[in-house]
């Protein structure tokens, strides 16, 4: 379940656009706002699990919606997907305005991750660091290793 509702992100498009308020957004729009909503959630879902942030925060007891900043990421990558979308479908958008917006997909794979202001971080990687086949069985060491 997305972290905002499909009026959030009208709203937040028709803030955007410099409109008054969702109710002057074309009609087309509203088909795009409810698409764009479920695809930010799954960019955020796909990524938060890649980065192993949602082990983590079950492991707390937690979900991704305790996120502080979800809310936030779903309609800042909502609106780049909406944009994306839109022109697509033969809306007249300038392709670097589109891309400014959109620098929230890459600022979601370095954002920190806090609840209530609590950091959190994957508690293990299981990493492996190597060097190869110059590696003896006294020099393995993992990512949590001080060195």
């Amino acid at each position: 379940m997305a972290f905002i509702t499909v009026a959030q992100m009208s709203a937040a498009i028709a803030a955007r656009q410099g409109l008054g308020s969702s109710s002057s957004n074309p009609s087309h729009w509203d088909a795009i706002a409810a698409d764009v909503v479920e695809s930010a959630y799954n960019t955020i879902r796909s990524e938060m699990a890649s980065r192993g942030i949602i082990s983590e925060l079950e492991a707390q007891g937690k979900t991704l919606a305790d996120w502080d900043r979800a809310a936030e990421f779903n309609r800042r990558i909502g609106l780049c997907h909406f944009y994306r979308e839109a022109a697509l479908r033969g809306e007249q958008y300038d392709g670097g305005a589109i891309e400014a917006v959109c620098k929230c997909e890459e600022d979601l794979k370095t954002v920190a991750v806090t609840v209530s202001g609590d950091l959190v971080l994957p508690s293990s990687s299981n990493s492996r660091i190597s060097t190869g086949s110059f590696d003896t069985d006294d020099d393995l060491h993992t990512m949590e290793d001080t060195l």
